[in-house]
């Protein structure tokens, strides 16, 4: 019976080191090729789908290109270190949704959060806002 539980501890202790990544996980991302076209491709979504004024358009490409030009500074972090990128993208994401929030209404930032893509919809250019 002795012998059955230590091969059993042996045995569960070994998987539990296996499941444990020697490295983290990469994040994917979406690479940014050009800010300005990103951002305009992006702002074609949001000007339709969030139904933004003529006003609100250019604080949003503003806030946009800015995050994006700060996003694409750490970008390889994605791969190297997804600990320290998602750090970083955190701060990052927090300013941008900050002035998107004075720069909406409640209803526009509430629909905005809702566009958020499902994980399995890698391609969408609207994951640049969220990974």
């Amino acid at each position: 019976m002795l012998l059955l539980t230590s091969i059993l501890i042996v045995i569960s202790s070994s998987g539990l080191l296996a499941q444990k990544p020697d490295k983290q996980t990469p994040i994917e991302v979406l690479p940014i090729k050009d800010i300005s076209e990103t951002t305009n491709g992006l702002m074609s979504i949001l000007k339709t789908k969030l139904a933004l004024s003529d006003a609100q358009s250019p604080k949003i490409t503003g806030l946009l290109t800015d995050f994006l030009k700060s996003k694409s500074g750490i970008i390889s972090l994605a791969n190297s270190n997804p600990a320290e990128y998602l750090s970083k993208f955190g701060g990052i994401q927090s300013k941008l949704f900050d002035g998107l929030k004075t720069a909406l209404s409640g209803a526009q930032y509430t629909k905005f959060l809702g566009l958020k893509p499902k994980a399995s919809d890698s391609e969408n250019l609207l994951n640049h806002l969220f990974i």
